[in-house]
């Protein structure tokens, strides 16, 4: 049976509809038409909610997928209503570290709608995990369980499994895994080395197999020898409702090799006491791991796949 679903794909900037990565080929457009759904592609240069909220309502759309700069500026749209969205059954995201706050609030908005939290990458093709609506709400935050005919393990430095609850590299394996990149011999034989794909993030899987992620190997900070992981220290700061987008990153220091220091984005009309933030890293992280400078600003950049430029 066809299951007939609209989609609306977002693009993957505020500013384009850009359609040339794995995720938005796989999981959206060829996904929807293979299930005889109708896909709505956004017909503007500029991403507004507004206009996004009067494609849904014409349309009837049913299900969009997007990056968690664009669920921010939807929470933020004031006439936002539920009754108008009444068609739309799923909202998916992924593509970056969400802001939690914007989640709750969003859900909150739409308690109609099911958010599907999903994690992947285009060696994967692309889809490793997902959370579902129906999920324990003491897993929100996590991205989830691996799909069907994917297998998850966490391994060292020096490739061996981990246990339950132990941060080491997320590895893949399934018949979605690339065989490597073409005519890069060596590259591919690191990538997929003893039969697992190493996705270069890092993470854990708790005792119910629920996969919780906490950064990137090439993003990871070593202060003084200890590991700082930005994504990590970042959620926390986005807790603060105040706050709409933090960027952790390294800066080079004579004593520890290098620290962390942070730059964070506020939501429009708020202002904030640097006191607040450092009172909520006290709260939940070690103090090795806290920006030594925190550093307002009015715009992050991002990279072409909608993500934060950490580089």
């Amino acid at each position: 049976m066809y299951c007939m679903i609209e989609f609306f794909s977002l693009g993957i900037r505020p500013y384009t509809t850009e359609m040339f990565f794995g995720y938005c080929h796989t999981a959206q457009f060829l996904t929807h038409t293979r299930l005889g759904g109708q896909v709505i592609i956004y017909d503007q240069a500029l991403f507004t909610a507004k206009h996004f909220c009067s494609l849904v309502k014409k349309h009837k759309i049913t299900c969009f997928t997007a990056v968690p700069t664009i669920l921010f500026v939807i929470d933020q749209y004031r006439n936002l209503k539920a009754k108008e969205m009444f068609s739309l059954r799923y909202i998916c995201f992924g593509g970056g570290v969400p802001n939690l706050n914007v989640i709750k609030s969003l859900l909150s908005k739409l308690p109609s709608v099911g958010f599907v939290h999903t994690y992947g990458q285009t060696e994967c093709s692309p889809r490793v995990t997902a959370l579902l609506p129906s999920a324990p709400k003491e897993k929100f935050g996590s991205v989830g369980k691996t799909i069907p005919n994917v297998e998850v393990t966490i391994r060292d430095e020096n490739d061996k499994a981990l246990e339950s609850n132990q941060i080491g590299q997320v590895c893949v394996r399934g018949e979605n895994i690339t065989l490597g990149y073409y005519k890069r011999i060596e590259e591919t034989e690191k990538l997929l080395r003893g039969g697992w794909l190493h996705t270069g993030d890092l993470g854990y899987l708790d005792s119910d197999n629920y996969l919780w992620l906490k950064g990137r190997l090439k993003t990871m900070i070593i202060k003084g020898g200890l590991k700082v992981y930005p994504e990590e220290v970042e959620q926390v700061i986005l807790r603060n409702p105040k706050i709409s987008q933090a960027l952790v990153k390294p800066l080079a220091d004579d004593i520890y090799g290098e620290v962390p220091i942070c730059q964070i984005v506020l939501v429009e009309n708020e202002s904030i006491n640097t006191e607040e933030i450092k009172y909520m890293l006290n709260q939940e992280l070690a103090e090795y791991k806290h920006p030594v400078k925190i550093e307002i600003v009015k715009i992050l950049s991002l990279t072409a796949t909608n993500k934060l430029k950490r580089y």
